[in-house]
């Protein structure tokens, strides 16, 4: 049977070494692409700590919030027939309120720009309670698109409040996440959130982005290491066989011989 180095002749054992070597060149590009990508911008100092990309976005998502809840607070007061959902338009309104100028003075105090409208998402909420066919349905959108809201930026205010290196946001986040929690349990006792709407949580869903990112990027480089090696073994066995059948059997020295492994 004949053996791997006898299978490749000297263009095949070529082609393979400028493959792997390509391929070496693709990959130290974009492992460290990869490696940076998968992290966020490096933290800016300040009085009351680092501040992470983390911390900005719930700077501008509880500015978001008050831009948006705040309206729709009023309109509960003057749409629904419920009181319910009246009195917490009326919460919606004096905790944004307070929960906004607690931004504004923090995101001065970090020199960090704010949002001064609500996202694409936000606004379309508003405009579908403003176009509710009748208080009912008012109260049904109300509470369910705020309970919707709710419990997705709850989950940013706990990852920032847990992570977060910076004394001003986290006491921020804290003050963000009582004013969140008190609405989630108001909105849940109108008696009008539609459960079946919400995403069930993921087990498993909180390993972070950037370690998965990270192992990826160094299997990558494992397998290229794997790759290269297994080539240079194999040429390495190539370019014996070859020197082994190209020098001729000098006088007085031993050759093999390969059919009866005497010497001759």
């Amino acid at each position: 049977m004949r053996s791997i180095p006898d299978l490749l002749g000297p263009r095949r054992v070529l082609a393979a070494v400028a493959a792997v070597l390509l391929l070496a060149v693709v990959a130290v590009g974009l492992v460290p692409t990869v490696l940076v990508e998968s992290r966020n911008p490096e933290p800016r100092p300040t009085e009351w700590g680092p501040l992470g990309a983390a911390d900005v976005e719930l700077l501008r998502a509880a500015r978001r919030a008050g831009l948006w809840e705040g309206p729709a607070g009023e309109l509960a007061r003057e749409v629904s027939r419920n009181p319910k959902i009246q009195a917490l338009g009326m919460t919606l309104m004096v905790d944004h309120g307070q929960l906004d100028v607690a931004v504004r003075q923090s995101a001065a105090k970090l020199r960090v720009p704010l949002p001064d409208q609500p996202n694409d998402l936000q606004q379309g909420w508003l405009a579908e309670m403003r176009a509710a066919g009748s208080p009912e349905e008012f109260d049904q959108i109300f509470a369910n698109r705020l309970r919707q809201a709710h419990g997705s930026v709850l989950v940013t205010i706990a990852q920032v409040r847990g992570g977060s290196r910076n004394t001003e946001v986290r006491d921020l986040a804290s003050i963000a996440n009582q004013a969140v929690l008190r609405h989630q349990n108001l909105l849940e006792k109108t008696g009008l959130v539609d459960f079946t709407t919400i995403a069930e949580p993921l087990a498993g869903a909180s390993f972070d982005t950037e370690l998965r990112a990270d192992a990826r990027a160094f299997a990558l480089a494992g397998l290229l290491v794997f790759a290269e090696s297994a080539l240079v073994v194999l040429l390495i066995a190539w370019l014996r066989r070859s020197r082994g059948k190209a020098a001729p059997p000098s006088v007085g020295s031993f050759a093999v011989n390969e059919m009866e492994g005497t010497r001759t």
